[in-house]
């Protein structure tokens, strides 16, 4: 039975996840909720390096921010024909910063170097700052809140390589514990 090395001694594993995403809403109707009207963004960027101290093991870490905001414009609660609520302006901005260590585990598929599966397991900490603002002008009260996390995790996923240099990764976060603190 000969050993196939997936990821063989000495590799550098380099890796970015970035996302983003926009909505803009405008008289939009949900359930008991009707003339809704705000925006909203979420942005995240994550790089990652690792090494490979051994066949088919690597250590490294990572490290993400990610901020988002919401804007709520007008939105009209109507419980029944004589019940209504208007919330009136909210607006919440946040911002978290994630620093993580990481060990993986790869597993090739068969004889292919082409395809495997790998284990990672994770050990996240970081912070973040938020505030919600809710009225305008005299009416203006609002919340300005600090949050410390920590996450333990187990995140199965598998690998294909497009060619030498780079590949396509598909996890799942399956398995973890996680603790925040939030103090407003």
């Amino acid at each position: 039975l000969e050993y196939i090395s997936f990821i063989p001694k000495g590799q550098w594993i380099t890796g970015v996840n970035v996302s983003y995403s926009q909505s803009d809403f405008d008289n939009y109707k949900f359930l008991i909720i009707e003339n809704l009207g705000g925006d909203t963004y979420n942005f995240k960027v994550s790089p990652m390096l690792m090494y490979c101290f051994h066949d088919d093991l690597a250590a490294g870490g990572r490290f993400a921010y990610s901020r988002s905001r919401t804007r709520l414009n007008s939105a009209d609660v109507i419980i029944d024909s004589e019940t209504s609520y208007e919330p009136g302006t909210l607006y919440s901005v946040s911002h978290n910063y994630m620093g993580t260590a990481s060990f993986r585990n790869y597993i090739s598929l068969g004889r292919s170097m082409r395809f495997g599966l790998f284990n990672e397991i994770q050990l996240q900490m970081g912070g973040g700052q938020s505030k919600i603002i809710n009225g305008e002008g005299e009416d203006l009260t609002g919340t300005y809140s600090r949050t410390f996390m920590l996450d333990i995790g187990l995140t199965p996923g598998v690998v294909m390589f497009l060619n030498n240099y780079s590949a396509i990764e598909v996890s799942i976060g399956v398995l973890g514990f996680s603790y925040d603190n939030t103090k407003a």
